[in-house]
């Protein structure tokens, strides 16, 4: 086991699931996103500093867009696995062998 600071650090800090680390690089997309538009704002337009700002404002807002597309993307393709499960469990429970007439 390593017994250095970062390990230690790691033992005490909040356990989090899975699913909320995969989603937080994600979440930082437009974070960084708003921090650059400030950058640009308070940086003059005579540095070259100010393009490479500009350049990096678009590649982030590209990945924002492309990242909400995947989002939809993946919710759709759960509802329709949703849906697909529902029509098994229908034809299941109405296959000949579940599904007796009733003799009224």
């Amino acid at each position: 086991m390593c017994a250095g600071p970062w390990h230690k650090s790691r033992e005490s800090s909040t356990k989090l699931p899975l699913k909320a680390l995969i989603v937080q690089p994600a979440q930082r997309i437009p974070r960084y996103e708003l921090l650059i538009k400030r950058l640009i704002e308070h940086t003059p337009k005579s540095l070259a500093d100010h393009a490479l700002l500009i350049e990096a404002e678009i590649a982030l807002h590209r990945m924002a867009v492309r990242a909400n597309a995947i989002n939809n993307e993946a919710r759709i393709v759960r509802q329709e696995e949703a849906s697909v499960e529902g029509v098994k469990l229908l034809e299941r429970l109405l296959s000949p062998a579940v599904c007796t007439p009733l003799n009224l």
